[in-house]
């Protein structure tokens, strides 16, 4: 899962509102790594990157109480478009 995101909130409520909704993800089955990154050239732009072992883990995670109720700075804040991927290649 790939997400853009551009926060409403101050840096410090938006991090730590990702991160308490990252852990609520962590603790889902399927999950296996999880990243909040920004972007160096433009300081707005956020970007969570989350690895699962499939697409049905991940969904099932989304739709899972303690992640809806963790992840609404995350959800207000994500660019809508698509956000899982399948990975074809890897090196």
């Amino acid at each position: 899962m790939v997400a853009r995101l551009r926060p409403a909130s101050d840096d410090d409520t938006f991090r730590e509102a990702v991160r308490n909704a990252i852990e609520a993800m962590a603790a889902r089955p399927g999950h296996l790594s999880s990243r909040l990154a920004r972007a160096l050239d433009d300081p707005s732009v956020w970007v969570v990157v989350s690895e699962w072992e499939n697409v049905g883990s991940y969904r099932r995670a989304l739709s899972s109480y303690d992640v809806k109720m963790l992840s609404g700075a995350l959800m207000a804040a994500v660019v809508p478009e698509p956000t899982a991927f399948e990975v074809i290649d890897s090196v």
